[in-house]
């Protein structure tokens, strides 16, 4: 009866552990699904490489990066009614991610919480703050976050905008400078003239980050087989 017992606590306990790995094996999957209602995550954890992009378009499926992970925006989100029973957006929900050393932290962020209001009909899309070894790398706006999104510099409810917004962020270790390099794309349009057309913003930046220790453990050097050997007896 005790050997019965032991064999179904072992059982569930693998369970268990089948259960909680379940996560990391999908985050560690490349998701080659197109939506534009999607960001995309890219993550290289060997070579500490990260690229956010707010659609997971076609242009997102890059195969230099072994993981690419896909969030719905509107699950950053909570809505909730308002006195007149109307869906309005209370406030944001916090996820995070992990590529490597970073730390992703997505919360939702919208223009309106009213959604019948002025550009209230647009979606809500992600800010994103970076950490690596308990320090925060990414963004050094004012804002203290990046709004992954496009922007429209002629309408006020866009406050601060390309300055605080990007539709594309890449992060790249350089382990020989143990600094991150980092490179951004925002994109301006003109909602209410489409005439002018859209322009794209490149910028570009680095950022201390002692992260040699982090850099050692996932690239150990191999032992040595050139050393001569003792001479014998």
């Amino acid at each position: 009866m005790k050997s019965g017992i032991a064999l179904l606590a072992v059982a569930a306990l693998a369970g268990c552990a089948r259960a909680a790995a379940r996560p990391d094996e999908g985050a560690a999957a490349f998701d080659r699904t197109v939506a534009d209602d999607r960001l995309a995550l890219l993550c290289d954890p060997a070579r500490f490489r990260l690229s956010l992009r707010h659609r997971a378009d076609a242009a997102s499926l890059d195969a230099s990066y072994p993981q690419r992970r896909l969030i719905d925006p509107e699950t950053l989100v909570a809505r909730f009614p308002n006195h007149a029973g109307e869906a309005q957006y209370q406030g944001g929900l916090v996820r995070y991610e992990t590529c490597g050393p970073f730390v992703v932290r997505l919360e939702g962020d919208f223009l309106n919480p009213n959604m019948a209001g002025e550009q209230g009909a647009i979606e809500p899309f992600a800010a994103v703050r970076i950490w690596a070894d308990n320090r925060m790398l990414y963004p050094s706006n004012e804002r203290g976050a990046m709004r992954l999104a496009a922007c429209d510099s002629t309408l006020p409810i866009w406050r601060e905008c390309p300055a605080d917004y990007a539709i594309r962020i890449d992060l790249a270790y350089r382990p020989e400078a143990e600094r991150v390099a980092i490179r951004e794309w925002a994109l301006v349009e003109d909602v209410l003239n489409e005439s002018r057309g859209d322009r794209t913003i490149e910028r570009r930046s680095e950022m201390q980050a002692l992260l040699s220790l982090w850099w050692s453990r996932a690239h150990p050097q191999e032992p040595r087989t050139d050393r001569a050997r003792p001479p014998p007896r």
